[in-house]
């Protein structure tokens, strides 16, 4: 038997790079995406209206964010990163997080802007084997 379609949930578009530039939902609401050469995201705007930014440091697979905002006011973050591993969130309101990340990128270190820390260990698969959370359990 042959396939039918009952309902169309969401459709896509891509560019003639393979690259993800719109999508839509059951009743026409359409999100759109747009990249560097790289295909690194630059922006995505929603259905609504609103619109997020992204700015970039290094280029391709070694992209890393320096910036993240949107079309409003409220939201406007940068990065902040070192060469050990850590990246520092800087929010619009002031406050700052920091994570930490080892040689495989696998998060081991998570400080948030009150001061409370999480951390995280691994075996030599990869696997999680332990976290701590910022009460010490």
């Amino acid at each position: 038997s042959a396939w039918r379609t009952e309902q169309t949930l969401v459709s896509y578009r891509f560019d003639a790079r393979h690259r993800l530039i719109e999508a839509s939902n059951a009743v026409g609401e359409t999100e759109r995406y747009d990249y560097d050469d790289q295909h690194v995201i630059l922006q995505r705007q929603l259905a609504g209206g609103a619109s997020f930014f992204w700015e970039w440091e290094r280029a391709g697979k070694a992209a890393r964010c320096v910036r993240h905002w949107a079309s409003f006011s409220q939201m406007d973050t940068r990065y902040v990163w070192d060469d050990a591993g850590r990246v520092t969130v800087q929010y619009v309101d002031g406050t700052e997080e920091t994570y930490v990340h080892d040689v495989t990128a696998r998060l081991v270190r998570q400080v948030a802007a009150d001061g409370g820390e999480q951390l995280k260990a691994y075996d030599a698969q990869g696997r999680l084997v332990a976290e701590q959370d910022a009460l010490g359990a």
